[in-house]
C-alpha cells in the first residue's frame, strides 16, 4: 500500500556504496536491520521485497539461548526508539510509517499490555471497581482475534499450515506475548545500566548455535 520494504536481518543484500553513503552501520544499533531500514527510507531509497526468496536459519533450541537472543533484539529496538523520539529526521517522508509502527509495537503495545495486567490484578483484589460505558470484554476478544489472525495469515501465505501450528497460534497470546513483557523489562534494565550508567557501547551477544542440527541440515 505504501510501497515500503524493510531489511529482514536474514536473507538481505546491501550495496556497499549505499551503506557507506548512509554513514555505515550505527555501532550502538543491535537491531541494525531496523535502524538502517529507517535511515534508507528517510534518504528516499526503496527497499524491494522478493517474496519468492528463501533462506535457512537456526532458531534457539533452549530457553536460555532464546532469552539472550530476544534480549539483544529488544535492546536494539529500545535504542532505535530513543533515536525515533530524539531525531525528527526519522519521521520524514515514507519513514513516518515505519517509525510509527515501531512506536506502536514497542511502546504502545507494552503500555496496553501492562494496563491489562494491572486491571486484572486490581479486579481480583477489589482495589478498584471500574464502570464501563463500552463492551470492554468484546474489545479484548477482538484484540485476541486480530493477534491470532495475523499469525494464521502468515502461515497460510507460506503454505505450511498444520493442526499443531493452529493450536500453537491460538495459545501464543497467553505465552509468547506475555514473555515479551518480561523480556522487555529485562532489556530496559540492561540498556539503561550500560548505556547511561557505564557510558559504554553495548556488546553484540552472538546467538549460540547447535552444531548437531547444523550438520543435519547441511547433510
Amino acid at each position: 500500500m505504501f510501497k515500503l520494504g524493510s531489511l529482514a536481518g536474514t536473507n538481505m543484500l546491501l550495496q556497499k556504496n549505499i551503506v557507506l553513503e548512509m554513514g555505515g552501520y550505527d555501532e550502538f544499533a543491535l537491531a541494525e536491520d531496523a535502524e538502517l531500514t529507517i535511515r534508507l527510507t528517510t534518504a528516499g531509497y526503496v527497499i524491494p521485497v522478493v517474496a519468492e526468496a528463501r533462506t535457512w536459519e537456526q532458531e534457539p533450541e533452549n530457553l536460555k539461548t532464546f532469552i539472550k537472543q530476544r534480549t539483544r533484539w529488544l535492546i536494539g529496538n529500545i535504542y532505535l526508539l530513543e533515536k525515533l523520539v530524539t531525531s525528527w529526521s526519522f519521521w520524514k517522508k515514507k519513514a513516518f510509517h515505519l517509525s510509527l509502527q515501531h512506536i506502536l509495537v514497542y511502546l504502545l503495545f507494552v503500555v496496553l499490555l501492562l494496563f491489562s495486567h494491572i486491571f486484572l490484578i486490581g479486579s481480583f483484589f477489589d482495589w478498584f471497581e471500574p464502570k464501563y460505558t463500552a463492551p470492554v470484554l468484546f474489545i479484548w476478544f477482538m484484540s485476541y482475534v486480530v493477534y491470532t489472525a495475523q499469525l494464521f495469515s502468515a502461515i497460510v501465505v507460506d503454505g505450511k499450515i498444520t493442526p499443531i501450528k493452529i493450536v500453537v497460534g491460538m495459545v501464543m497470546y497467553f505465552t509468547y506475548a506475555q514473555l515479551f513483557l518480561v523480556l522487555l523489562t529485562r532489556s530496559l534494565v540492561i540498556y539503561f545500566w550500560k548505556r547511561f550508567v557505564k557510558r559504554e557501547a553495548i556488546n553484540w551477544d552472538k546467538t549460540n548455535r547447535f552444531k548437531k542440527n547444523l550438520q543435519h541440515a547441511k547433510g
